[in-house]
């Protein structure tokens, strides 16, 4: 990982110094002019006083007056010595800072470019892995041609995207090695066991797999649909991972990691799997809920991903 550019900070402080140098003497310069003005006053003043009134101490108080005067004269000369010097350094620390953040503007908006372009790469990406793992999911359609024939309110099977479920399992992969229930003393995280709820053809078991986000010690997933179960054992080598199964009954303990893409789209029916999967699962156990119905009601789960949707089972 290449590291952060502190040039922009670095011209930052210097301008800040050059700023507090130059406010510094021109502080300086004021309260020394001021000084010297007031003894300069009090001469002219004498000056006119003893043409009026003649005194005999006057030229003792002109000699100390002109030395003083002529001490400040000094300081004078210095403080606007020291005030154009501060007055140059701001100017060119001020030009260095100028410089550097026209280069940090334009880094990040190469920067900003570079990850349009990776965004894109990664969309291009995405759809040609769903082209070859999903060919007859591509089209979407409605919810009623989504449902699975004879299993009213269960969806037939919805692909994630391939990048978003990277995503996920990314931020998932990052909780894990700060987890001690998951802690190993070599690797990032302890391998888990991956099991995947409706899981079709197995098309996510095969990019946790391939993808090695996770380590790994099983992989597991089932589906009611026993045609799908059958064309993924073929596709994708996964003849013991998969299992025809229902959700409403399947016993979720002894597994790490739960992923779950809502296999209901009756609500009720979802609130009835939920309880199931929660009273079922293992406690230290994660949940990847995509589109979950209401998870919050359990109070043994703590949601440690909002915007992923990352629940773990702490009671």
């Amino acid at each position: 990982m290449q590291a952060p550019d502190t040039s922009q900070e670095h011209a930052s402080a210097r301008l800040h110094a050059a700023l507090g140098a130059l406010d510094s003497a021109m502080i300086e310069l004021d309260e020394v002019q001021k000084k010297f003005d007031s003894v300069s006053g009090r001469i002219d003043s004498l000056l006119i006083n003893t043409a009026k009134s003649p005194t005999a101490n006057l030229g003792a108080n002109l000699r100390s007056l002109n030395a003083r005067s002529e001490v400040l004269r000094k300081a004078l000369d210095r403080a606007r010595r020291n005030f154009a010097s501060a007055r140059k350094g701001y100017h060119q620390a001020s030009r260095a800072y100028a410089s550097k953040h026209e280069q940090h503007t334009d880094a990040l908006a190469a920067a900003r470019m570079e990850l349009a372009d990776a965004e894109r790469c990664k969309g291009a990406l995405s759809r040609s892995i769903s082209s070859w793992l999903d060919p007859r999911d591509l089209g979407g359609g409605t919810q009623s041609a989504q449902t699975l024939k004879g299993h009213e309110g269960s969806f037939g099977y919805l692909p994630i995207n391939p990048a978003r479920f990277f995503d996920l399992l990314i931020v998932l992969e990052r909780v894990l090695a700060l987890d001690a229930d998951f802690d190993d003393p070599v690797l990032r995280h302890r391998p888990v066991r991956f099991l995947d709820v409706g899981c079709g053809t197995g098309r996510n078991l095969a990019l946790v797999r391939s993808g090695n986000v996770l380590k790994t010690e099983a992989l597991a997933g089932f589906d009611i649909d026993a045609g799908r179960i059958a064309e993924g054992k073929a596709a994708f080598d996964l003849d013991t991972e998969l299992s025809v199964a229902d959700a409403m009954t399947f016993d979720y303990g002894g597994h790490d990691v739960i992923y779950s893409f809502r296999p209901f789209h009756d609500p009720d029916m979802m609130q009835q799997y939920e309880s199931h999967l929660v009273a079922s699962m293992q406690t230290s156990a994660y949940l990847i809920a995509v589109l979950p119905e209401d998870l919050v009601r359990f109070p043994e789960l703590s949601c440690v991903s909002g915007s992923r949707g990352i629940w773990k089972k702490t009671g």
